[in-house]
């Protein structure tokens, strides 16, 4: 990195680690498995640190058990890519090690932007809301819903009988249940209530398209057709909620939500089958939630973050104690 904003890339490619463990897979999943912390081992650097123009920003480590398995634990700087662009990468690398019979034909896409997109000469950007620093006073825990816990959530959302116009997704169910959480938990610990706020950032790319070139040609005329109309009053509203989002009060319960939900990161197979589990290693918020989707893809795996001295209250909510299994 140059400049904290810049890669001048050098082809040397991706820094690559090799490690052993004197343990089997099933003994990682039995003991470890329910701690982020533990499985943060598995992974070459720490993806949340607060980064440094040095440090790498690609980085694999593969880990061999005694039992012949295996765990790869890939590092991405979020200063170069997000989950998106994330799971793209893990799929196309994945399935050429699969040597797949259409790989000639595969689409490795472009991670090159750069020749998209040139540099210009702009002011430097403002830091991001989020600083992903670690602290030693925090903690992150790791809990399951399964399939059985989100049907009872959205059973007892509608119990009330109204219409809800946004269908209520596993992702929304969940964050929702842990958000108020986090709300008794800020109550328990000061003493008063106070506001709260729930950032997430979004992914804004929309699904792929079928019969790309012909179907981008007549939407690529829609959209075009639109800027003038309404794009000045779209960017206004953007503008007008992030300057709002800045200038929230310090005495504002923030809490952070990143939703990897839909990514499909249990699907991915390298030629070993697909994983048997997959971790984050721990959260990179003070306090806040990162969700995934289940090994079966109906429930969610979801990553807390919070103070060490707040978990006991965290644990005795009424809902995280009827739902979380």
């Amino acid at each position: 990195m140059k400049d904290n904003r810049t890669v001048d890339c050098n082809d040397q490619g991706a820094e690559f680690i090799q490690a052993q463990v004197d343990m089997t897979i099933q003994e990682l999943v039995d003991l470890k498995m329910d701690d982020p912390k533990e499985m943060s081992k598995l992974l070459p650097f720490n993806i949340w640190a607060k980064e440094q123009v040095h440090d790498p920003i690609l980085a694999t480590q593969v880990t061999m058990f005694h039992c012949g398995g295996l765990a790869l634990g890939v590092s991405l700087a979020h200063r170069i890519g997000d989950a998106s662009t994330f799971i793209t990468f893990l799929n196309q690398w994945a399935a050429l090690s699969r040597r797949d019979t259409d790989v000639e034909l595969f689409d490795m896409g472009n991670f090159t932007s750069s020749s998209l997109f040139p540099r210009r000469g702009l002011s430097p950007m403002e830091p991001g809301l989020a600083t992903f620093e670690p602290m030693d006073n925090y903690v992150t825990k790791k809990l399951w819903f399964h399939e059985s816990a989100i049907l009872k959530m959205k059973a007892k959302a509608t119990l009330n009988g109204k219409n809800n116009s946004r269908p209520l997704s596993k992702a929304r169910l969940v964050s929702a249940l842990l958000w108020k959480a986090f709300i008794g938990v800020d109550h328990a610990s000061s003493g008063h209530h106070r506001d709260s706020a729930l950032v997430q950032p979004i992914n804004l790319r929309r699904k792929k398209v079928t019969n790309a070139l012909a179907n981008h040609v007549t939407q690529n005329i829609e959209e075009y057709s639109k800027v003038g109309s309404d794009n000045h009053e779209t960017a206004q509203m953007i503008s007008n909620s992030f300057s709002q989002l800045t200038n929230v009060q310090d005495t504002t319960n923030l809490i952070w939500l990143s939703s990897w939900c839909n990514f499909h990161f249990y699907g991915i197979n390298f030629g070993f089958g697909e994983p048997i589990t997959i971790s984050f290693g721990t959260a990179p918020f003070k306090r806040g939630m990162m969700l995934l989707d289940d090994s079966k893809g109906n429930g969610v795996e979801a990553y807390v973050s919070m103070r060490g001295k707040d978990v006991p209250y965290f644990e005795q909510d009424e809902d995280i104690k009827a739902f979380f299994i």
